[in-house]
């Protein structure tokens, strides 16, 4: 029935169904072979033409028009101008991944630390934070916050460490300061005291909290590894502040950072219109190509390729077959109508009793088409089975109505070519001289006739003929769905394949 419908493919005869259509599929492959030709030849014609004259030779007449002096002054411009240009390159790079730029200044973290330090060694106070934390640091905040090592290598912009001393001048281990500036590492007997400020910045209070925990870790580690040299280090945490979302702290910090890049920007642009536009146009045409420096040698380097036919030739001929191969792969499975014995068992689950070949093929090759016949022969059978297979399916078809009882047979066939209605009226004939003429057989179409329906429904037993190529699946669907619900036994099927018209 209409719910109980399969539609599975089986390969060996997809396989065959290939078989059968190779010269369509040797027409695609040598058409797209063709095609492919024509655009490599097309490709081919139409290459552009080897330069005449080198990049090298060009820059050489640009600077044999020039005086030494005026030749090394335009190189040297070159230099500078590709100084700015790779500089600000770095910017570029800067800009994308810096954590700092690409901060949202109304949704961040900051938190100030300061920590009183005290040691036995002035200097050990003042080199504590520049080597408290190194790259390995910062890549394990990477890596807690679920960043790479190229987010690590800006982590510094985040984490600001600095001595409060160096903040406000130099001053040194005396009793006073100079100039009046307040002295914050103070010698007390032997002991030294200074005060280190960090600055955290964070997206948010996780990312925070992974920068504060690797920090005293290595505050920590820090501490013992100067004890290990007779200096010895204590740190102990004075002051916490923790800021949300200031903005304008968070962008003067931002606004610092660049300030380099536009002053850069602000050179070249100076450079270039105070140097490089007030050159002669001699030193210009001679800047320029040294500008065209790297364009030129990779064309230079990079010779044309040269095309070959066979190539495209081969390409479109294999295009064209595994092209071809997926439309008719299609056209098999998706297909409307019968085409091969084996999906009257596995799609509608009917016994298929018998194989029939009949008919001449058309083929230019007629019998001698060998590749088409061995398809064939999967598909619908060997040829030559009409009037031994009749007779054989006759006798076994009789044995299921003798078990049922003596009744009336209808022959379900919707061909109506004369190679098919041929079998069909042989094995007719067949019932009625093995049976005596006790089982009356009907032939018919009974989902096209009325008076055929009639007689469909009047019967005890019916068995389909199906046409390969020929019969559709749905009037299938429709004939079983029609036994099935007018309780008609249905004791299986033939398949019938017409060369002729295959």
């Amino acid at each position: 029935m209409a719910e109980e419908q399969h539609n599975k493919v089986d390969l060996r005869s997809a396989a065959a169904y290939f078989l059968v259509k190779w010269k369509l599929i040797l027409l695609m492959t040598i058409a797209c072979a063709v095609l492919a030709g024509a655009l490599g030849y097309y490709r081919k014609s139409h290459q552009p033409a080897a330069p005449t004259v080198s990049y090298e030779q060009k820059v050489e007449s640009a600077r044999s028009a020039l005086t030494e002096e005026d030749a090394a002054f335009t190189e040297q411009v070159y230099n500078q101008y590709l100084t700015y240009y790779k500089r600000l390159n770095d910017w570029n790079a800067y800009l994308t991944q810096s954590p700092l730029q690409n901060m949202d200044p109304y949704n961040y973290v900051r938190m100030d630390l300061q920590y009183a330090v005290q040691s036995n060694n002035g200097d050990a106070i003042q080199a504590f934070s520049a080597s408290l934390l190194g790259r390995d640091h910062y890549k394990e905040i990477a890596a807690d916050i679920g960043e790479d090592d190229a987010y690590a290598s800006y982590l510094n912009e985040l984490i600001v460490l600095t001595n409060v001393a160096q903040n406000t001048g130099t001053s040194d281990q005396s009793s006073g300061g100079e100039g009046g500036q307040t002295e914050l590492i103070k010698e007390v007997g032997d002991v030294y005291n200074g005060v280190l400020s960090v600055v955290l910045i964070a997206g948010n209070e996780e990312q925070l909290d992974a920068m504060v925990n690797v920090l005293e870790k290595a505050i920590e580690d820090k501490s013992a590894e100067m004890g290990q040299n007779n200096t010895w280090v204590t740190i102990r945490r004075i002051d916490t502040v923790i800021t949300e979302n200031d903005a304008k702290s968070l962008l003067n910090m931002q606004q610092m950072a660049l300030s380099p890049m536009i002053t850069q920007q602000t050179n070249r642009s100076n450079f270039v219109k105070n140097t490089v536009e007030t050159m002669t146009d001699e030193e210009r045409a001679y800047f320029d190509l040294l500008c065209a420096k790297q364009e030129e040698k990779e064309a230079a380097a990079a010779p044309a390729r040269k095309i070959h036919l066979k190539k495209y030739l081969a390409a479109g001929a294999a295009g064209g077959f595994f092209l071809s191969l997926l439309i008719l792969y299609i056209a098999f499975a998706f297909s409307k109508k019968i085409l091969y014995a084996l999906a009257l068992s596995e799609n509608f689950g009917l016994f298929v009793l018998s194989r029939f070949r009949v008919g001449v093929s058309k083929s230019p090759l007629g019998g001698a088409d060998v590749i088409r016949g061995k398809g064939l022969e999967i598909l619908g059978g060997s040829p030559g089975q009409t009037s031994e297979g009749a007779a054989s399916l006759a006798a076994e078809v009789l044995g299921m109505m003798r078990r049922d009882g003596e009744g009336t047979l209808f022959i379900a066939c919707d061909n109506h070519t004369e190679n098919v209605l041929s079998v069909m009226k042989q094995l007719q004939k067949d019932l009625e001289e093995i049976s005596q003429k006790s089982v009356t057989t009907v032939l018919g179409s009974p989902m096209e006739n009325g008076e055929d329906y009639k007689a469909l429904l009047g019967a005890d037993a019916v068995l389909i003929a199906e046409t390969l190529g020929q019969s559709e699946k749905e009037t299938l669907w429709k004939l079983i769905e029609t036994c099935t619900r007018n309780q008609i036994d249905v004791l299986g099927c033939a398949s019938v394949l017409d060369d002729s018209h295959f």
